[in-house]
């Protein structure tokens, strides 16, 4: 028995498979570069499917595959026309060209106190896609007959299903209403409604694999076939799985970093601070909150004179930097996260760049957790490799919280993984989240208070 996860960030595309521990018995990935063409930059859709077809003929050559999901990032969706074609390439939501019909879209958008989907730049917004293509190409559009969020094309392109899901759908979509389970008035407003699929669960096994698939892959028909799901959700759903105390945080970690709140009190939250609400996998409304973190850290790594080949931070280059009151100051991703309207700098003269990116880090998921009013232990993923001490800084910044890691770098395709078992125990090995012990730095606490201060919160 072995499951094949399909992992699609905007950065990178994993194929991974999985034991029935959850432990890795192959895995490959891919770069995921979006075309520079026109008409707009949009998704390589067929190098993925390419890559996709290729693993999952290597991996059933490892082990017999029985069970496949799929988990892609957010703010993408596929359309298509009466005969099942692409009527547009599938864009990248890094456009900018969107920016010019903001004014437009915004009187369509709903209130924010019903979609709790913040206004965002680009097409962060899938509604604001779907409305620019409407405009632009109106006799084009008005030939949608399926709207396929993004998990789920791979899904429809594997077994010919056509289904929808609220993980992706709930994605700072503008189309779902989280508290009320329902779409938007949006949709009416975009007359998509019609090109929307049955909505299924992503716990639910949806399909059988058939001929067609074993043509393609080797694999043998009878493989079970899964929903599909947004991936910051499926990282979460490895914690709701597991058996946690409430309230608790879970980050999630990679081009974005996502912190989810499960259990407490409903956070005010704040639309132009980039809180939002999320969904998970049950259906539920998860308060969040996010910045870019991977391509922050890339920003200020660069901008401070550092690289990844640089040797990993100590305690004595956290001290120096602390001592010399050298600051990152936020946002190096214009128009996202906390500091949206903030133009990312660095003050002082750092002596280690990688340090310095791992300190802003930290100051950066303070922030979130503040906003969210969080409570209980909070959990990170994917961050003790790559980011080493920054766990044990942001105990010592939030001593009055517990921090935990997750002891793997997967935790989206182990939650995607979870989800094709769902109701059964997480193996004893993934619910062991290690405790960290705090940093005990001189003066953290008034660099944090000095950054704040600078970075105008």
């Amino acid at each position: 028995m072995a499951t094949f996860i399909f992992d699609i960030g905007k950065t990178n595309a994993k194929a991974v498979l999985l034991d029935e521990q959850g432990d890795t018995l192959w895995s490959d990935q891919c770069a995921n570069h979006s075309l520079a063409a026109p008409p707009y930059p949009h998704v390589n859709l067929e190098r993925l499917w390419n890559f996709l077809v290729a693993s999952l003929r290597r991996a059933n050559r490892s082990q017999a595959v029985t069970a496949i999901n799929v988990s892609t990032h957010g703010a993408c969706a596929v359309l298509l026309d009466e005969t099942d074609a692409l009527l547009f390439p599938v864009m990248d939501y890094e456009f900018t060209g969107l920016d010019l019909n903001a004014s437009d879209y915004r009187s369509l958008r709903p209130p924010f106190r019903e979609s709790f989907s913040p206004e965002l730049p680009q097409g962060l917004n899938l509604g604001r896609q779907l409305h620019w293509l409407r405009e632009q190409y109106p006799a084009q559009f008005g030939r949608l007959q399926t709207l396929l969020l993004y998990p789920q094309y791979w899904i429809w392109r594997l077994c010919g299903l056509k289904l929808a899901e609220v993980t992706s759908l709930g994605c700072h979509s503008d189309l779902w209403l989280p508290t009320r389970g329902e779409y938007s008035s949006l949709v009416d407003a975009l007359g998509i409604r019609h090109a929307l699929p049955p909505l299924t669960r992503a716990v639910d096994c949806v399909a059988s694999s058939g001929e067609a698939l074993k043509a393609l892959t080797g694999i043998a028909p009878g493989c079970r076939i899964f929903a599909g799901v947004h991936d910051s959700n499926a990282s979460f759903a490895r914690y709701l799985a597991a058996d946690l105390e409430k309230p608790f945080t879970a980050i999630s970690t990679g081009t974005w970093f996502v912190a989810m709140t499960s259990g407490g009190d409903w956070p005010e939250l704040d639309a132009g601070r980039d809180t939002l609400a999320n969904v998970n996998v049950l259906g539920e409304p998860v308060p969040c909150a996010r910045f870019m973190g991977g391509r922050e850290f890339a920003t200020v790594l660069a901008q401070a004179g550092g690289s990844l080949a640089q040797r990993v931070p100590r305690i004595a280059d956290l001290q120096r930097e602390i001592d010399q009151s050298c600051f990152a100051l936020p946002g190096h991703a214009p128009g996202t996260g906390p500091f949206a309207r903030a133009s990312g700098r660095i003050v002082g003269q750092p002596a280690h760049g990688r340090t310095l990116a791992t300190l802003y880090l930290a100051l950066m998921i303070d922030t979130e957790l503040a906003l969210l009013d969080a409570r209980g232990p909070v959990i990170l993923g994917s961050s003790a490799d790559k980011y080493p001490l920054l766990v044990e800084l942001l105990a010592q910044l939030r001593p009055q919280q517990t921090f935990r890691i997750a002891g793997s770098d997967a935790s989206t395709v182990l939650g995607a993984w979870q989800l094709t078992r769902w109701g059964e125990a997480l193996p004893s090995a993934l619910q062991r989240f290690r405790p960290v012990a705090p940093t005990t730095l001189r003066g953290l606490q008034d660099y944090a208070s000095q950054w704040r201060i600078l970075a105008g919160t």
